[in-house]
């Protein structure tokens, strides 16, 4: 059957609630027998989740949603609905699931709710995201859709879209509004693409946030104008008096240790942008945010108490995940707090996870060629705080996650004599994005004193060295065995002190 906006509505359904019960319970089930569920991160019951949407705090929580495919491994029946899934807090650390929360219910998001944001407006959340649409021969055509939230968590959608269809000169790529406000009215950057087929991010402007929306111009950069194929996830944010511009482009070459996985997310710092200044100015190149493996389609949100913090998707589309096996893949970073410092983002974990960590103990270790290794038993689910020191050029290996046999571990490599710091995941556990390499070179510098804090859950890895200064975030599939680290000189003298604790978070996840 073809509906009034021309799009097959066979297997296309738009409430959760019309989907079988039993065809819910197997997903549910079926997700539940994985052996590398999160113990802290936020992951989707079943299904695929991947962007964070709607990061937010409103009327005394903390509200975050990511889109949510959860019946993307159901094979008969076939299945598709892409919604919203809703999460709150109170702290940013334990969440509680509402369940679904933007769905795909109206005819301007026939395939899917796609990705947005949300402003605070006082006694409603405004929510600006993408609905797609595709007809009979499979064209797209995006929308861009309002919604508001009440007190009671009550969303009602706005009966006509903000913005329909495609802008001239932009492909119909075109999709995640980021919304703010200023004096001058609500402000959106949204991810476009050029007919020329070049990546780029508009920016969206209403007086009042629910009519009138129009398109000012696209964001302005000197140095960047044919700079991938297609920009996600656009942020615009202000810190220290500086516009950041954080997106995910889609098309970067690998350059000598930069952009080598499927795709990248970063920023560029520059002017503030208003309604008639459109020009960042980039002061510098494009900064990826994040050296690790897994990081995709980043969201900030200002809190009361001034700080700005990220969530995002720890994973990549188009990568394939060992726990696509059990019917559900992805899961969301820790939260971090960004600063602006020297130049550039610092991100550090969110203060609120110290609460959780318990059980800790101190850690001292001195190591030379001749006393060489340490180790250490620490199971799943723990976080390791070092500092390190060390008076010649040498090399000490971390082996996170590591059998007896120190056979299959997630290595850093601490090389003083090169000046470098790499990640190696190539004998992590069951391998993920081969295709895009093991390695990953984290640190071009002095290692004389070096801080890490290692955020170890069932199945990924947060690294923050130097408080914040660069963040390398993977994920990793070790097996039961893998539950030690090992400390190891292969040259020079190391001084490593610290502490390492479990990080227990009683989370209702999904």
């Amino acid at each position: 059957m073809i509906n009034q906006l021309g799009v097959t509505d066979e297997h296309y359904y738009t409430k959760y609630a019309e989907i079988p019960e039993k065809i819910k319970k197997e997903a549910l089930a079926r997700a539940d027998k994985s052996p590398f569920r999160q113990l802290f991160h936020t992951e989707a019951p079943s299904g695929y989740l991947n962007d964070p949407n709607g990061f937010s705090y409103f009327d005394g929580k903390y509200h975050l949603f990511y889109q949510w495919t959860p019946f993307k491994y159901q094979e008969n029946p076939k299945l598709w609905y892409q919604a919203w899934h809703h999460l709150v807090s109170e702290d940013l650390v334990a969440w509680e699931s509402l369940g679904p929360g933007i769905e795909p219910d109206t005819l301007f998001e026939t395939h899917g709710a796609y990705s947005g944001s949300a402003w605070d407006n006082g006694d409603e959340l405004l929510l600006f995201y993408t609905g797609n649409t595709r007809n009979e021969d499979w064209q797209r055509t995006p929308y861009q859709l309002l919604a508001t939230m009440d007190r009671d968590g009550v969303i009602k959608k706005a009966e006509t879209p903000a913005i329909t269809g495609t802008i001239p000169g932009y492909t119909d790529h075109f999709r995640d509004p980021k919304i703010w406000k200023t004096a001058e009215g609500y402000f959106a950057v949204i991810g476009a693409q050029r007919t020329d087929l070049t990546g780029a991010a508009l920016v969206l402007h209403s007086e009042n946030g629910t009519t009138d929306w129009r398109v000012l111009g696209e964001v302005g950069t000197d140095r960047h104008q044919d700079f991938g194929y297609m920009w996600e996830c656009p942020d615009y944010f202000e810190l220290d008096g500086m516009g950041i511009l954080l997106f995910s482009p889609q098309g970067l070459a690998p350059e000598q240790n930069r952009f080598e996985n499927i795709y990248q997310t970063g920023y560029l710092v520059g002017d503030r942008l208003d309604k008639t200044h459109l020009s960042l100015h980039e002061q510098s190149e494009f900064i990826e945010l994040d050296r690790g493996f897994d990081i995709y389609a980043t969201q900030t949100t200002a809190l009361p108490d001034g700080r700005r913090i990220l969530s995002g998707w720890m994973g990549l589309p188009e990568i394939a995940y060992p726990t696509e096996a059990y019917g559900y893949c992805g899961c969301l970073l820790l939260p971090r707090e960004l600063r602006f410092e020297d130049g550039r983002l610092k991100q550090r974990p969110i203060r609120e996870l110290a609460a959780y960590e318990t059980e800790e103990k101190a850690l001292s270790v001195r190591l030379d060629p001749d006393a060489n290794t340490h180790q250490i038993a620490i199971g799943f689910g723990h976080v390791l705080k070092l500092h390190s020191k060390n008076t010649a050029a040498g090399q000490l290996v971390l082996e996170l996650y590591s059998n007896e046999e120190r056979t299959r571990y997630t290595r850093v490599l601490l090389d003083s004599a090169k000046g470098e710091i790499w990640l190696d995941r190539e004998k992590s556990g069951l391998p993920v994005g081969e295709a895009y390499g093991t390695k990953r070179l984290l640190w071009e510098g002095d290692l004389s004193e070096i801080e890490l804090a290692l955020y170890l859950d069932r199945s990924s890895i947060e690294l923050f060295l130097q408080d914040g200064l660069v963040v390398a975030s993977s994920r990793i599939f070790p097996d039961e065995s893998q539950q030690s680290v090992y400390f190891e000189s292969l040259s020079g003298e190391w001084a490593v002190a610290g502490t390492h604790a479990k990080l227990d978070v009683q989370a209702k996840k999904g």
